[in-house]
């Protein structure tokens, strides 16, 4: 069983003035399904920096919830630790799967921009795909996919490819143009039951 480093969203929970890391336990069941093992990580710079000194992990998974500094986001703790298991991830070789704000990550990252966008919280929408490698396949076989972001692109830059778009013309899935790292703009733990495309794109990235 690999283990999957995962990064989790900052919710502020007023009554209690306080900041906590928090997931949808449902990314737990999805992971644990197709034998991936997560370590949920904290934001929080110098836990991370000395949690990858003394553990080894297989993977990076950055999920959703929020966004980022850049674009009214209010966590720049979040987006540092983003950044710090991006470059451990370039420099080890391993891969990397961003899921809607954690693929804005990956763009913001490579310096390709993102802008606000309309329709596409709460709402389903097909894919175009425009890749033709293994995991282009596995993309053309989804009928539809979910959607929760306010937030997206139209382009991508040379560092990387597009995927797949939806069919209002957003990209919704996207690889480096030559690392492991990859993005998508739905949420695979959200589906009821879940995807068994969704696992199988999971298990493809990170060898499981």
């Amino acid at each position: 069983m690999k283990n999957i480093a995962v990064i989790q969203r900052v919710e502020f929970i007023e009554k209690r003035n306080e900041f906590c890391d928090a997931l949808d336990q449902r990314w737990t069941d999805l992971l644990l399904s197709i034998n991936l093992f997560p370590i949920f990580l904290p934001n929080n710079v110098s836990y991370v920096k000395k949690f990858l000194k003394i553990n080894e992990i297989n993977g990076l998974l950055i999920s959703g919830g929020g966004a980022l500094l850049k674009y009214n986001g209010s966590n720049p703790e979040r987006d540092e630790v983003e950044n710090i298991l991006i470059n451990f991830s370039i420099k080890k070789n391993i891969p990397v799967l961003g899921v809607c704000r954690g693929m804005q990550s990956i763009q913001n990252y490579f310096d390709n921009n993102i802008q606000i966008i309309k329709n596409h919280v709460n709402k389903r929408h097909t894919l175009k795909i425009v890749d033709n490698t293994k995991i282009g396949k596995i993309l053309k076989q989804y009928d539809e996919v979910n959607s929760f972001h306010e937030y997206g692109s139209i382009k991508t830059n040379k560092d990387i490819i597009t995927l797949a778009i939806s069919n209002d013309g957003i990209i919704e899935a996207i690889r480096h143009i030559d690392k492991e790292i990859y993005g998508i703009m739905w949420h695979p733990e959200r589906e009821n039951p879940f995807n068994k495309l969704d696992k199988l794109f999971l298990k493809m990235i990170f060898g499981a």
